[in-house]
């Protein structure tokens, strides 16, 4: 028997999925998963929750929420033998779509319950994480322009919940207008790169934003990161930068600066916001690592392959 334990940030998204939440969770016991469910109150609760899991022994910590949920149970997991499990329910859910997990809408109101099939169904992989100045993430860390986006959003809860990833939109519109970037070092594995910097982000996945295929070689498993910097200043080149990543066609570009790394120090004239897993997390200068192997993520057979180096 599998033994889970659901953490429900009931926060997350734009509406409230607990009837859904509720089939997907019947359709784990049926199956013989025995499952035990607990909703967030306050911060620190996911992590503290994962972490009394993994030294419980639990077989499983399913994140019931968003991106920035994902993040906080993967920090109470990392370095465990207990997987990680997704049931998308956040307002981004950018890593569910990544790996090709359905989404609850109008729409689509068993997606949670095909969610908890191919949980069933999942295949146990170990990956990589990241580590920012001693926390751990899974998907990303933003440096710049996307986490003074990203501060804004989680600064209006409301807003949030109520658009959804329209609130990014609209926090970006807004941040355009004055955000600037400053001068930066970056030290990418010990080479040094110099310049005005708009956006820095490094990479587990290759998705980000929804749209963005912004790290085409990402792998789970390969010791790496991908880093992927954005010099300039002023709104046309923002905007630039914003098109020729959704053409795919970033790559190459010489106002980008495009590696794979083991290490990235990052220092700013002036200090810019830092988030990890679309989750605030303080200022410049931040330091970031890869872990490898440091948690098991319960992923869908079909994608098992497309993520993995072997």
């Amino acid at each position: 028997m599998t033994r889970a334990l659901l953490i429900h940030n009931p926060a997350a998204g734009m509406r409230s999925h607990r009837w859904e939440l509720r089939r997907a969770v019947a359709h784990l016991e049926r199956h013989g998963w025995r499952v035990t469910c607990r909703e967030t109150e306050r911060p620190g609760d996911t992590t503290a929750w994962a972490r009394e899991a993994a030294e419980a022994g639990y077989d499983v910590v399913i994140a019931a929420g968003g991106d920035g949920t994902i993040g906080q149970v993967v920090q109470g997991l990392a370095g465990s033998d207990t997987a990680l499990g997704i049931l998308p329910m956040g307002s981004g859910n950018v890593l569910a779509r990544d790996l090709g997990l359905p989404k609850p809408s109008p729409l689509r109101p068993f997606a949670l319950e095909e969610a908890a099939q191919m949980l069933l169904d999942s295949v146990p992989r170990r990956i990589d994480l990241g580590l920012a100045n001693g926390h751990h993430f899974l998907s990303w860390a933003g440096v710049g322009l996307d986490a003074e986006i990203v501060k804004g959003v989680e600064s209006q809860p409301r807003v949030k919940r109520g658009l959804g990833p329209i609130a990014f939109v609209v926090f970006a519109a807004l941040t355009l207008r004055t955000y600037v970037g400053t001068r930066a070092t970056v030290l990418i594995d010990g080479r040094r790169v110099s310049r005005r910097l708009i956006l820095a982000l490094v990479s587990n996945i290759e998705l980000y934003g929804r749209y963005f295929h912004i790290a085409p070689s990402a792998r789970l498993d390969d010791g790496l990161l991908e880093v992927c910097c954005f010099h300039g200043q002023g709104i046309p080149t923002t905007l630039y930068h914003a098109i020729t990543v959704l053409l795919r066609r970033h790559i190459g570009n010489p106002q980008v600066s495009y590696y794979q790394a083991r290490r990235v120090e990052i220092e700013t004239a002036q200090p810019l916001p830092v988030h990890l897993d679309a989750e605030p997390f303080g200022t410049t200068p931040v330091t970031i690592e890869v872990v490898p192997q440091a948690l098991t993520l319960l992923l869908p057979p079909t994608l098992a392959a497309e993520r993995f180096t072997t």
